[in-house]
Order: structure tokens, then sequence, then C-alpha cells
């Protein structure tokens, strides 16, 4: 009877694992496509925003939108296993461990489409990633 219920405990533990790992991935897409819907209404009302007053900076004149974004998840592929995604028509990769200290940061062009997009840190040895690879440029609005 102990084996039976040892043997299905180590089968479930791994199982279990896995499926926290694909919820924190999921958790860091919708974290990562909240502000990235945060960006596109700071550049739409086109006002200068400090992260004391919204939990995020916006600059105007450099169209620079930046808020800090915790890695949660803890490998460098999606719960999906890919290795990338899209918002607003721009790649994000995941970073290869959880970096609590992770900035966001998108950068707009003149007529309102995503020239860069950034998540990344200095702190705890993700590497975040990029967007703008695909050349498809995603819309502002």
């Amino acid at each position: 009877m102990v084996a039976i219920i040892a043997v299905l405990v180590a089968i479930s533990i791994p199982v279990f694992n896995a499926q926290l790992e694909k919820s924190r991935d999921a958790t860091d897409q919708a974290n990562l496509r909240a502000a990235y819907a945060e960006a596109v209404a700071a550049y739409m009302t086109g006002e200068n925003v400090a992260e004391a007053d919204a939990g995020y900076t916006y600059t105007k004149s450099t169209r620079t939108f930046t808020k800090k974004v915790p890695q949660k998840g803890t490998n460098n592929k999606w719960g999906d296993g890919s290795e990338e995604f899209k918002i607003g028509g721009k790649t994000i990769t995941p970073g290869t461990a959880a970096n609590s200290g992770a900035s966001f940061e998108i950068v707009f062009n003149d007529n309102g489409e995503v020239t860069t997009m950034t998540w990344g840190g200095s702190s705890g040895g993700g590497t975040g990633g990029t967007g703008g690879t695909d050349g498809s440029g995603g819309s502002g609005s």
C-alpha cells in the first residue's frame, strides 16, 4: 500500500511542477500584455507620467514607456514550449531566470507604432527579450 502511494507521489510531483511553471509563464504574459495596454494609453494621452503617480514612467519627449514587470517564470521557454510570443506585433522572449528587477520598456515612433520593446533588467540574471526583430512594427492603437 505504501509503495503504491510512493509511486503515485513520484509521478505527480513532476506533473505538478510543470503545471506550476506554465502558470508562472501565463502570469508573465498577462502582466506584459497589461503593461503594453498601459503604454498605449500613456502614448495616446501624451502626458508625462511619473512612476510614483501611476506605477510606470512615460516620457513624452522620447515617447518611452517603462514599467517594472517582475519575471515569475524560471526557465527560458514559455509554458507552451515556445521561446517567444508577440504583443503588438513585436516578439518577446522569456529571460533565463526569475528576474524580480525586470523593466518592460516600449518606445513609440511619431506614428504611434512600437519601434522597440524590451523586457529585462540588471538584477536576477534574466535576459528578457527584444521586439522589432520580425520587422512588422506593431500598432500603437
